[in-house]
């Protein structure tokens, strides 16, 4: 008997239910978009009547009364079927409350929403729900009322909200009873709304609670500025809108690709109590200075106590961690135009420690990490790389009460932060810094360049400073730089400038026995002076520029109390620059001298300026200003200009100006292919007393040379000759002195004296030297004896002497030495067999107050004696 009465039931809810497929054409008909999608793509009658036999079936045999009824359709796209995706899987099942509502006499106590499958729309059922799936209310948006309600771990609440009033604006899920709360919870905002500072939507009512949601998505809507805070009553679940505030848009805006669904749970930390750390593909970008690409893993620390340096206050902080392993990132300014350090291989924890105060404008971030390789990109000039280089920062963001800038770092020494593998322990006492550190070399518009270098971010400045450095020009040849020195660069908006300074490191181009006071190698192409700049950061790097004028195209290397050889005769010193030009390097030298050394001889200039120009082709030198002479005791020598000139090339050198770190030198006339001399003007030579000429003179120097001596015996000497021609002379006692005006001077005086000098001192035992002279003039006249006339002409010159103990040197015959001068050969050719030799001699006129005349061959020699006078005194 009970069974006939249970077959029409069943009769009732198939035939109930067969007319579902037409219904869902008006329940869908408020949505434009998926009201013909339902009426498009219904499920077959046969599947509806064969769910609806399986309930029918149910009831007969007395099973659970919880089923799972699709009443809707299936649909491909729509808000909600799926937790983790706005689109509905292909299989997904849509059930709408108001039909069960028609329905729910023939439905038991309980209705459960299974995995893939949506309650959506709006009505009320007055059974307890168990959410597997979806709970979306309306078509948004809704309310939907249950008397109980107990979602699982796998399932969703989802809540549209478009508007401040329940039902119209946002969506809401009454529960007359008990609401058991697991899960997710998704928020979503619709029809463009944007919810304002402190605006409340009650999106669930309950008579009890139990649990809590365990993870949500959409509280954190960083497009539209805000976030919502869940609060969770005794009988309301209630969503707060909060306007993001300046510290917390500092860290969403430096992270890209950030997990926004984790984060609006940590924003929720004291509602959601755990979320763990979460990985995801990403990157950081801190104010353009530094940005990291790669995977990241974000973790969270709720309420971490730190003093703020500002004003001493302890305050309340959340920390997110964020680490990433082999990732790449820039450091430097970027820009549409990047200039900076590109990092591959890099391993970085970094931490962001926000006050959680409403309205907060301030917070910290700090970095540590390391990275395989680093090099210098966008940066004109500038190429440096290295390995394994180590990154570091500590930076304040943001404004501190009264709008100044938080510069100020937390003291982390007695309360740490560990991220990964990193403990941040700094007191903050180094400041501000954004640093790469470790070794590079490259090089900086031709300087080549090494060193443990720091590269920063100093406010707007690129900045780089370095200890153990090796900068140098290379050029024709030659190096010239520092070596075991320090560095500092500045990229800012005017351009570059750079110093390097420590010890002269110089090879090539001749040099030898280098000294020097100090060294710099200095770039400056900002238009500005950059005397006295100082670069610190990070509480180890610093430098401070020295005498760097203002200036758009300086580059080269400036020396300070530099002495060298040049080669095995010249030798220099003075305040030298240095800079490449093509494969030559020109030199400029100011306060400088050069001289020619031959033993214990030397000539040269002083006090003066100097242009040299080494390359592949030979070295062209030239110096002027005034005489540096040592000849010896028996040479005297002055001039009232001096240059000397060295032109090893096959070019002609005329004229040429050298530049050199922001100094010029230009070359005179007459520095032809193969020119090699010291030339005086407006010289005076006095030799042994004996011999005075003046005029223009010229010194000549070679390598070393064999002397024969009046012995025989040889010796291997330097060699200086001095020669000059049309001289005017004055040959005598006294002779040193015959152009002063009343000088005692007893002897001839010529024009058109030419001469040549020797100077020769022993490789071996400089102290040895051997001093000849040849010299010719026309006519002479006897001067300083009153009543006595002496007229000469073809008046021949000798002179050939030797150190004390030492033979002189002979040079008849084969032994002559000669050298051009104004277009004449001059030789020396004394015989050493005659022994030390002080001699003029020539065809000669004599007249002895009109009283005797004579006329010969005369010669006139010098000697030392002593004589006794009438009253009996000895003179010398």
């Amino acid at each position: 008997m009970k069974t006939p009465l249970r077959l029409p039931i069943a009769r009732r809810i198939r035939d109930a239910f067969r007319i579902e497929p037409l219904e869902p054409r008006v329940l869908l008909s408020a949505d434009p978009v998926f009201a013909p999608i339902a009426a498009v793509l219904l499920p077959q009658r046969d599947d509806i009547q064969s769910l609806t036999e399986a309930y029918a079936a149910a009831q007969l045999l007395g099973a659970p009364v919880s089923v799972s009824m699709p009443v809707v359709t299936r649909l491909l796209s729509g808000p909600g079927a799926a937790p983790a995706s706005t689109t509905f899987a292909v299989d997904a099942v849509a059930f709408d409350m108001h039909q069960l509502q028609l329905s729910q006499g023939y439905m038991a106590s309980n209705l459960m929403v299974a995995a893939n499958e949506v309650l959506a729309g709006s009505g009320s059922l007055n059974v307890s729900v168990l959410n597997n799936g979806v709970m979306s209310p309306g078509y948004s948006p809704g309310i939907q009322n249950v008397g109980t309600f107990t979602q699982t771990d796998a399932g969703t609440l989802n809540i549209e909200i478009g508007g401040t009033v329940a039902g119209t604006g946002y969506d809401q899920v009454n529960v007359s009873g008990l609401a058991s709360l697991d899960g997710n919870l998704r928020v979503s905002l619709i029809n463009g709304f944007a919810p304002q500072e402190g605006q409340v939507f009650t999106i669930m009512t309950f008579g009890s609670v139990a649990g809590r949601f365990d993870t949500a998505k959409g509280l954190l809507q960083s497009d539209k500025g805000i976030y919502f805070e869940v609060e969770q009553g005794a009988s309301l679940l209630t969503l707060t809108a909060h306007k993001l505030d300046p510290s917390l848009s500092f860290i969403l805006g430096a992270l890209d690709g950030e997990p926004a669904d984790q984060i609006g749970d940590w924003l929720n930390f004291s509602y959601f109590q755990s979320v763990p750390p979460v990985t995801f593909s990403g990157g950081v970008n801190l104010n353009n200075n530094l940005s990291v690409s790669g995977t990241f893993t974000l973790g969270y620390d709720s309420h971490e106590s730190f003093v703020n340096p500002a004003d001493g206050v302890a305050i309340d902080t959340d920390v997110w961690s964020l680490s990433v392993q082999d990732a790449s990132g820039f450091m430097g300014l970027g820009g549409a135009s990047p200039k900076g350090l590109g990092l591959t291989g890099l391993d970085l924890d970094l931490a962001f420690v926000r006050p959680t105060a409403a309205g907060s404008t301030f917070g910290w971030v700090m970095g540590t990490g390391s990275m395989d390789s680093a090099a210098i990109s966008g940066i004109d000039g500038l190429v440096m790389a290295g390995n394994n280089l180590a990154l570091d920062f500590s930076l304040g963001y943001g404004a501190v009460a009264g709008g100044a800038d938080n510069n100020a770092l937390l003291n982390l020494g007695s309360h740490t932060i560990t991220v990964g593998s990193h403990v941040f322990d700094g007191d903050g006492s180094a400041g501000e810094y954004l640093l790469a550190s470790g070794d590079l070399s490259g090089s900086v518009s031709g300087i080549s360049l090494s060193g443990t270098v720091g590269v920063a971010v100093v406010g707007s400045d690129f900045a780089m400073a370095a200890s153990n450095v090796v900068a140098k020009l290379d050029a024709g040849g030659m190096s010239v730089g520092v070596a075991g020195g320090a560095f500092g660069l500045v990229l800012d908006s005017h351009g570059m400038v750079f110093e390097a300074s420590g010890a002269l490191n110089l090879s090539g181009g001749g040099f030898g026995d280098v000294h020097a006071d100090s060294a710099r190698v200095v770039l400056n192409r900002t238009g500005l002076e950059q005397t006295g700049r100082t670069l610190s950061f990070a509480g180890e790097f610093s430098y401070s520029f020295g005498n760097i004028a203002a200036a758009t195209d300086l580059v080269g290397v400036a020396v300070s109390g530099f002495s060298a050889s040049l080669g095995s005769v010249l030798t220099a010193h003075g305040s030298f620059y240095f800079e490449k030009a093509g494969t030559a390097m020109q030199v400029v030298a100011e306060n400088a001298g050069v001289s020619v050394q031959a033993g214990s001889f030397a000539v040269g200039v002083g006090e003066g300026s100097l242009g040299l120009s080494v390359s592949s082709a030979g070295r062209v030198l030239e110096a002027r200003g005034t005489l540096l002479a040592n000849l010896g005791p028996d040479v005297a020598l002055s001039a009232e200009q001096v240059s000397l000139r060295l032109n090893e090339t096959a070019a002609d050198a005329s004229n040429t100006v050298m530049h050199a770190a922001g100094k010029a030198y230009a070359f005179g006339a007459g520095l032809t292919a193969g020119a090699h001399e010291l030339s005086l003007q407006g010289a005076s030579l006095a030799v042994a007393g004996f011999v005075n000429a003046g005029g223009s003179l010229a010194v000549r120097w070679g390598s070393t040379t064999t002397l024969t001596l009046a012995d025989t015996s040889t010796r291997t000497v330097n060699q200086l000759l001095v020669g000059g021609t049309g001289l005017s002379a004055a040959i005598g006692l006294h002779a040193d002195s015959a152009l002063v005006p009343g000088a005692n001077f007893i002897g001839f005086k010529a024009n058109g004296l030419e001469f040549a000098l020797g100077l020769f001192s022993d490789t071996t035992l400089p102290a040895n030297t051997w001093t000849s002279l040849n010299g010719s003039l026309g006519q002479a006249s006897l001067s300083g004896i009153e009543g006595l006339t002496l007229a000469a002409g073809g008046l021949a010159l000798a002179y050939n002497s030797a150190s004390v103990g030492q033979p002189v040197a002979n040079f008849a015959g084969a032994h002559a030495i000669s050298m051009a001068v104004g277009g004449k050969t001059l030789t020396l050719d004394a015989d050493g067999a005659k022994g030390g030799l002080l001699r003029a001699s020539g065809n000669l006129e004599l007249d002895v107050f009109g009283f005797f005349q004579a006329s010969g061959s005369f010669a006139v020699e010098k000697s030392t004696e002593v004589v006794t006078l009438g009253g009996g005194a000895s003179v010398s």
